[in-house]
């Protein structure tokens, strides 16, 4: 009994001294550490998720931090009350009352575990934050008295607001899930800001063991824990039984969408600081193109198609609403995590439309004029048509979507290659070779270029000979009309579009009810040399849609 009263005189004293120091520390070390500390003590230094959303609002990647955490930074003001109010009383309920430890909570503790052999928790959430930030060893005596001295800073520089929003974003909810950004997009698909008391509840018991009571492992401990909580809840908040019976989906980290990759990735790595990445993709759209694809390579795989491209924008605002970099991200025998959107390969014909159209703008040729398609030679060039053949008389528009080279050589040498080779200039083709190089192979093939490049070709088409990049973000603003590029005159490009509206549609795969023959569309194809390379470019209402197949190894 002496002994017992001894303690509790000593811990009395002790505590005193504690409760002295961290008033003093309260009152003046904010006035000197604070202006230069600011809130680097609270941010985790090993950064947060990003994530990255199309333009509705779906959600399509949450990435890792820099230490492999999924860690989403999340305001105190878009936390739900119900997982702030359930979090304090399951952890520290006296926390907008005391400097940063808890004295009461510690002589109880600290009688427990010495005179019964019960472990009872003491830790308030500035000691549990503190020991989580700083990474403290608080099970021996020295370790907790450093924890208590970093939790006494921390509440001497920070407010308590400020305190419990940091600790909010770096407690263990199970696994590799830190903070209640991440726990509540995991487990319930939703903001933090959207949790009812349930799911509140839920979420709130998980720190305490955060490796035993994740939702999905249906530990007992974990349904003992939320129950203790509801009662104690349930007497200051006015929650009904059939609210806590709500189910809570067994979610876990791998449920999480990993949406359109590639596109992700150079969203990434175009907005390194941003947090939260806006983007312009259309969600159903991607999702409908890429089951589109997904088909059409199981049904080819036998005549050798693998792999595929694909680059959808929004004419007008050249916003990209759909983006594949490969047919299949996870293949390792397509090295599908390459991205094909900006690889650089031989068009074909694909860039025909363009020397057409500033033959028209030249004033040279119109659609109806007719060219030659006879033998061509110039100095040891001597071009053939892909069917070994020759016309005769053939006007610019059958020329053009027939894809006949010997008009095309003609028509190059006409305007002359340096007239050509500055238009691809211009149009901001990258890595193109001395001029000297190409000569009138240049619209054989012989230049090349990136899916990206094309579409703003052929997007420049729909939108009167104006050309300017894709975007990215879904609030980006197009340039002014001062700042893009003028390629062509509108009547030069509106002709051309005409010209390839007469290109028939291939029948196969479609029948009457899907699509009628009236339905005109302006497109064109492009092979190259050895069939390495097959190019599928069209203007489809609003949309100017690229597709190129081959394979990344260059494989026919």
């Amino acid at each position: 009994m002496l002994r017992t009263i001894q303690f509790i005189k000593s811990s009395f004293k002790a505590l005193s001294a504690i409760v002295i120091l961290a008033c003093v520390i309260k009152l003046l070390l904010p006035l000197i550490a604070s202006p230069i500390i600011g809130k680097t003590l609270l941010l985790n230094p090993s950064g947060f998720s990003k994530r990255v959303y199309a333009n509705k609002g779906e959600l399509l990647r949450v990435t890792l931090s820099s230490d492999d955490k999924l860690r989403i930074w999340t305001p105190l003001s878009e936390i739900s009350p119900a997982l702030i109010n359930a979090t304090l009383l399951q952890e520290d309920r006296y926390f907008y009352w005391h400097p940063g430890i808890n004295p009461w909570a510690i002589i109880k503790g600290t009688f427990s575990t010495y005179f019964t052999g019960t472990t009872v928790g003491a830790s308030t959430i500035t000691m549990q934050l503190a020991r989580l930030r700083f990474g403290i060893r608080s099970r021996s005596v020295l370790g907790k008295l450093n924890q208590i001295a970093h939790a006494l800073l921390l509440e001497a520089l920070y407010s308590k607001d400020s305190i419990l929003e940091a600790y909010c974003n770096i407690a263990p909810y199970g696994g590799n899930i830190e903070g209640v950004g991440a726990a509540a997009l995991t487990y319930f698909g939703k903001d933090s800001k959207d949790l009812n008391w349930s799911e509140a509840i839920s979420l709130s018991v998980i720190p305490q063991d955060p490796n035993n009571r994740i939702p999905a492992n249906k530990e007992q401990s974990y349904h003992q824990a939320r129950s203790r909580l509801y009662q104690r809840i349930k007497k200051l908040h006015a929650i009904s039984e059939s609210m806590f019976e709500i189910d809570y989906p067994s979610a876990k980290r791998t449920d999480l969408p990993y949406r359109a990759p590639h596109f992700v990735q150079k969203l990434l790595n175009s907005y390194p600081e941003e947090s939260i990445i806006k983007s312009s993709l259309d969600y159903g759209l991607q999702i409908r193109i890429e089951r589109i694809l997904g088909t059409y390579i199981e049904r080819n795989r036998n005549i050798g198609i693998n792999n595929a491209s694909i680059l959808l924008i929004e004419s007008e605002s050249l916003k990209v609403r759909a983006y594949l970099g490969s047919a299949d991200f996870w293949s390792k025998e397509i090295s599908g995590q390459n991205d094909g959107i900006f690889a650089r390969r031989s068009p074909g014909s694909a860039l025909k439309p363009f020397l057409y159209a500033l033959a028209i703008d030249q004033g040279l040729i119109h659609p109806g004029s007719l060219l030659k398609d006879t033998e061509f030679t110039r100095a040891s060039y001597n071009p053939e048509n892909y069917e070994r053949d020759f016309v005769g008389p053939i006007n610019a528009t059958d020329a053009l979507i027939r894809s006949r080279n010997i008009p095309a050589v003609m028509l190059l040498n006409q305007i002359s290659p340096s007239n050509f080779y500055s238009f691809l200039q211009k149009a901001k083709i990258e890595k193109l070779k001395n001029e000297n190089f190409y000569g009138l192979s240049m619209i054989l093939g012989g230049v090349e270029v990136s899916i990206s490049e094309l579409a703003s070709l052929y997007a420049m088409l729909a939108r009167g000979g104006s050309l300017a990049t894709p975007v990215i973000l879904n609030s980006a603003i197009l340039p002014s009309s001062e700042q893009q590029i003028k390629l062509l005159s509108p009547e030069a490009a509106k002709l051309t579009l005409e010209m390839l509206r007469e290109n028939p549609r291939p029948l196969s795969g479609f029948d009457s009810n899907q699509t009628t023959r009236s339905l005109s569309i302006p497109w064109k194809t492009g092979t190259s040399f050895g069939f390495r390379d097959a190019w599928a470019a069209g203007i489809v209402g609003p949309y100017t849609l690229l597709v190129w197949l081959g394979n990344f190894d260059g494989k026919g």
